[in-house]
Formats: C-alpha cells, sequence, structure tokens
C-alpha cells in the first residue's frame, strides 16, 4: 500500500513491549520465528524492484474500475482512496503495475489502460505467483482477496506482432554496434 501511494521504502518498528507497558526488547521482530522471515521476504522484493520503484510513474495512462465487490466505502469516500489502487511504472521498455486492494473483502478489479497495450497481444506476468494473465482489448483483470497485492511485469505475448517489433528493434540495434 505504502509503495503504491509513493514511498520509495518501508521502515520497520522492531520494538516490543508487555500487555503492562514494560519494554521487552529492541529487537523483537528480528527474533519472531515468523515475522522475521516475511520481513526477510518483503525485503529482498523491495531490493530485486528497487530500480522499477524509482522509476518515472506513468501517471494518466490507466483507470481501475471494480468489477465484482464492494467500490467505495467511508475511507474511499472521505479520503480518495481507491477501492483497488495501483500505479504504472516503465523502465528500460518495459512495463510493470503495482496493485492493492485497500479493503478487507474481496473485488474483481478490472486496469484499463489508455493505448498502452492494445496492439499485439500483451501479457501480464503476476510476479511472486506463478501466473500469467492476457491483456484483452487494453485491460487486464484480475481477483482480489482482502488487502491483497499483485505485481505485474507486462511483457507482449511471445509470437505477437508486438514482440516482433521489439525484436526487430533489438536486431537493429545489434547491427549497429557491430559497424
Amino acid at each position: 500500500m505504502s509503495i503504491v501511494h509513493g514511498s520509495t521504502g518501508i521502515t520497520y518498528f522492531v520494538h516490543e513491549w508487555d500487555a503492562d507497558g514494560n519494554f521487552v526488547s529492541e529487537f523483537a521482530l528480528l527474533n519472531d520465528h515468523e515475522l522475521a522471515p516475511a520481513v526477510t521476504e518483503i525485503n529482498a522484493e523491495l531490493t530485486e524492484l528497487a530500480s522499477v520503484i524509482n522509476s518515472d510513474t506513468l501517471e494518466g495512462k490507466h483507470t481501475t474500475e471494480i468489477l465484482q465487490g464492494a467500490s467505495s466505502d467511508d475511507i474511499s469516500t472521505d479520503y480518495g482512496i481507491d477501492p483497488v489502487a495501483s500505479m504504472l511504472k516503465k523502465q528500460d521498455g518495459e512495463y510493470y503495475l503495482f496493485a492493492v486492494r485497500m479493503r478487507e473483502d474481496p473485488a474483481q478489479a478490472a486496469f484499463v489502460f489508455d493505448g498502452l497495450f492494445e496492439g499485439g497481444q500483451w501479457q501480464a506476468h503476476v510476479l511472486g505467483e506463478d501466473r500469467v494473465i492476457d491483456i484483452i482489448d487494453g485491460t487486464l483483470v484480475d481477483d482480489f482477496a482482502g488487502y491483497d497485492t499483485h505485481l505485474y511485469h507486462i511483457v507482449p505475448e511471445p509470437g505477437s506482432a508486438a514482440l516482433l517489433g521489439l525484436a526487430s528493434i533489438a536486431l537493429l540495434r545489434r547491427k549497429r554496434w557491430r559497424r
């Protein structure tokens, strides 16, 4: 949620107090057998995606529509928080969509891209989930559990006209370097 809303990093509160308010440890998170591996996994994912997270966000290039599930509540209405928040990034000619459900109930969302993925066949590889979703007519549809996060790497479908175009550009660049 934090990254989608503009954070470029995360700070963890690692201290612990007991029920009476007495200080217990300044390393509690690090010593927790469930939380420490989870934080380590999150840190590895952030490190791997750091260059993408720090790249320019493509503003106004997509909209999000809720197809199933509640689409608004007091938080959404009062504070302008989308039921499924998202940000689109482009780095080195590749696209990434970061999306998070901002409520505890499930929903199905459609991400409609403004002219980006209409030509050729495009696919969204869901990072860390071993799933691939076809983008149809410039629209990506996916399901979200409550507070669920999906990170998409959007690439041309193998054999598509878009992929052939990218391959042609790569061959032209390669020939130029050989000269």
